[in-house]
């Protein structure tokens, strides 16, 4: 006879505890490993103690080549641990044990006993969030692989690609991809030339993209390429840990790394006004960067929310993948306990009671991922929070766009035009 359990959410740690089966006793190690949050539930399998199941949370990757000068900034680190560097979670295995998630990873079953086999030392990954996908040193952060972030000519035109150090040990990459108008101008210039462009009167996106995938992934492209076609300026960011950027992602990280970004921006482009655009948990890093320079007394020059939450532990307790879980015992809490030890919050429905810049919120009507419910009342909370209403504006998309794919709207530019034009006269 076997008996599920469910053990808890995925968390950079792992524990012990026994259950007693049938007046047995089996000792369980309970894996809590952060990688997918949105499917990544482990349950624990206790059966006979000769049977033993293992499952991972996801495929190992060889360790992704570092930029030039990453050994200069780490400099130090032992050789032998760098070079051990784990993309899925640990296994989800005890005696007799095994564990379950929604990954895609197969079974493997064994009817012998191993000898016990300590585990190799590896870097830990962060807590993730659901909606959207994950950080951590997880695959889906480097997704899609086979793409030279290098030469993204190859996938975009009239595009440069160019690092920004942020801070010791941290480099991030962006893509600066010039207005369509500029195409042409842009063949075979070098980056100087791309960096002098933004002051050309043309209206500037620093674009802080979801929690999955990085700067390359299809349909962010074919949004940079709608907003190029536009007229305007796009900076594709990848945050720290993302894509071949380097360093760890945490929420205070992401955080600077928007903050750094807007400012190098705004330091080139003169007169040319700024906008903030953020997708998903990019709404997130959004709107804390936002708060930041509000307090500093440099509000951004507008900010757009495409596909919002309220906050994380909203948006993760009722995320539609894990709502089968929420009558367990302990899931709750034990979600709340892996958000509050990462210091994970992205607290939207806060932060913009604390904002003056204008603010367009973008929402698919058949959003699944991040349900229209929680743009709504994001909206609501941001209205009655500004002296100016004009400021503030929802635009929600009918169904056929989803999530990701707002970009093929076709009234979307012309949305985010006239919001912006209106506000910038």
């Amino acid at each position: 006879m076997v008996k599920t359990y469910f053990t808890a959410l995925c968390a950079p740690h792992t524990r012990t505890h026994t259950q007693k089966y049938n007046g047995n006793q089996f000792k369980i190690k309970c894996c809590i490993a952060s990688y997918k949050l949105r499917t990544s539930v482990c349950v624990c399998v206790a059966a006979n103690s000769l049977t033993r199941a293992e499952r991972t949370l996801g495929p190992r990757l060889p360790r992704r080549t570092s930029l030039p000068d990453r050994a200069e900034e780490e400099g130090g680190r032992d050789a032998a641990g760098a070079g051990r560097s784990r993309a899925a979670a640990p296994d989800c295995s005890s005696r007799g044990g095994g564990g379950v998630s929604g990954h895609g990873a197969g079974w493997t079953r064994r009817t012998a006993r191993r000898p016990h086999r300590p585990s190799r030392p590896g870097p830990q990954p962060v807590a993730a969030w659901p909606p959207g996908g994950t950080w951590s040193t997880a695959t889906c952060v480097k997704a899609p692989f086979l793409v030279d972030l290098k030469k993204p000519e190859l996938k975009i035109p009239h595009t440069v690609n160019f690092y920004l150090r942020v801070e010791p040990g941290v480099m991030l990459g962006i893509w600066h991809t010039v207005p369509s108008c500029r195409g042409e101008d842009a063949k075979g210039k070098d980056c100087c030339w791309y960096e002098a462009a933004l002051r050309d009167g043309n209206p500037i996106i620093v674009y802080l993209h979801g929690s999955a995938e990085h700067r390359a992934a299809s349909h962010r492209l074919k949004l940079v390429k709608v907003l190029s076609d536009g007229g305007f300026h796009v900076l594709s960011v990848d945050y720290r840990g993302f894509g071949d950027s380097t360093g760890k992602p945490t929420e205070e990280g992401l955080t600077t790394d928007a903050i750094c970004v807007y400012e190098w921006t705004k330091a080139r482009s003169g007169i040319t006004p700024v906008c903030l655009w953020g997708h998903s948990l990019g709404t997130g890093v959004a709107t804390n960067a936002a708060k930041v320079l509000e307090e500093k007394g440099c509000p951004v020059d507008a900010i757009v929310l495409e596909a919002p939450f309220t906050n994380m532990w909203v948006a993760s307790i009722n995320y539609p993948l894990l709502k089968i879980y929420r009558n367990i015992p302990g899931f709750l809490r034990t979600l709340m306990d892996a958000l509050r030890k990462d210091k994970i919050v992205f607290p939207n429905d806060e932060n913009v009671k604390f904002l003056s810049s204008p603010l367009l919120i973008l929402h698919g009507e058949d959003d699944r991922t991040v349900p229209l419910e929680y743009g709504k009342k994001l909206y609501e909370i941001a209205r009655n929070a500004y002296r100016n209403k004009e400021r503030v504006k929802m635009v929600i998309f009918p169904p056929g766009f989803q999530h990701n794919l707002l970009c093929k709207s076709p009234t979307l530019l012309i949305t985010v035009r006239d919001f912006l034009s209106k506000q910038w006269s």
